[in-house]
């Protein structure tokens, strides 16, 4: 089983803190703080390292999480007997903070829609769209070592502001309703 790693950040503190306790290889660090490409542009970069490297799963990372003991490695030792499912997230962390995506997962629902950049109802959307692509996936939960920092894995901190009536108008016209 093998893995690509994607870590996009606004805010250098935060990045450096999760670097601190996390041993993921290979782990790709997309800084957004000169030129922020937005958190589906960046995501898309790990896709685009996971077909390269023909890996298996495709692993989100937020700068916002802590990794126990064993750095990481506890989940994706869980991904290796999670072989067949479509996505697994780490149980107890706020949204999407440390989520892999299988490679058939990916290559049936597609990459992340960027238009919903900088921020703001892609995860909304890769949701439904892995549900209509994989009906029988399997999208399960695991336990390991790792705690969240902060719920708006650094936005606030790094000063972003999700045009929210822009994408939510994009994410109705796209599915003719709002999330939810």
């Amino acid at each position: 089983m093998t893995y690509v790693a994607v870590m996009p950040f606004i805010v250098p503190d935060f990045a450096e803190k999760c670097l601190a306790t996390c041993r993921l290889d290979p782990l790709l660090l997309v800084d957004n703080t000169e030129n922020n490409l937005g958190i589906m542009r960046s995501h898309n970069l790990g896709v685009d390292l996971m077909r390269e490297q023909d890996a298996d799963w495709l692993v989100i990372v937020s700068a916002a999480v802590r990794f126990g003991v064993e750095g990481g490695l506890d989940f994706i030792s869980a991904l290796d007997r999670r072989r067949g499912h479509a996505v697994v997230n780490a149980e107890g962390l706020y949204g999407w903070h440390l989520m892999a995506f299988s490679r058939a997962c990916i290559e049936a629902a597609g990459r992340w829609d960027e238009n919903y950049s900088p921020y703001g109802y892609d995860d909304n959307d890769l949701a439904i769209r892995i549900h209509k692509a994989m009906p029988d996936g399997i999208w399960s939960g695991v336990r390991c070592d790792v705690s969240d920092t902060i719920m708006s894995h650094s936005l606030k901190l790094g000063g972003v502001v999700a045009p929210a009536t822009p994408t939510l108008n994009y994410f109705k016209q796209k599915w003719g309703d709002v999330p939810g």
